[in-house]
């Protein structure tokens, strides 16, 4: 199963769905798209240093998924897909998501726009800070969260 930043953040939070959502992963997936996004949260956050020591541990016991040839392939063909609908950092987690045939655990629907991605849904917490400002679609006008 691949974390992308939301998960990421939700599981540094102690979120109950994620955690529970992980009860049976041997070995989570992180894309390196989403350790830069989550180093930046975190970089921002009170803690800094607890969230960058977490972020290690998480480390040593996931695979790191790095960007290649074939996820840019990926990459391409959901791109001609999404059109200007979906982010492309939702696009580069979805391209490694399909290139190593891993559902996505991810609070973001954008997941759901793109043929051949598997989201696992989870709802963020109160405060979730990831979520503030990040879309320029009111999120009333966001469904499944």
């Amino acid at each position: 199963m691949i974390l992308d930043t939301s998960a990421l953040i939700a599981l540094a939070g102690g979120n109950d769905s994620v955690v529970a959502s992980l009860a049976t992963v041997v070995r989570p997936a992180i894309p390196v798209i989403a350790l830069g996004e989550f180093s930046a949260v975190a970089a921002a956050m009170p803690h800094r240093r607890r969230h960058e020591r977490w972020l290690r541990e998480l480390m040593a016991v996931s695979d790191v998924l790095p960007i290649d040839a074939t996820t840019a392939i990926h990459y391409a063909r959901l791109q001609r897909q999404a059109r200007d609908a979906v982010m492309s950092t939702v696009l580069w987690v979805a391209a490694l998501g399909k290139q190593h045939k891993l559902p996505i655990l991810s609070s973001d629907p954008d997941f759901d726009l793109l043929d051949g991605v598997r989201r696992i849904k989870f709802l963020p917490t109160e405060g979730f800070p990831f979520a503030r400002g990040r879309r320029s679609r009111p999120r009333e006008d966001r469904p499944d969260e």
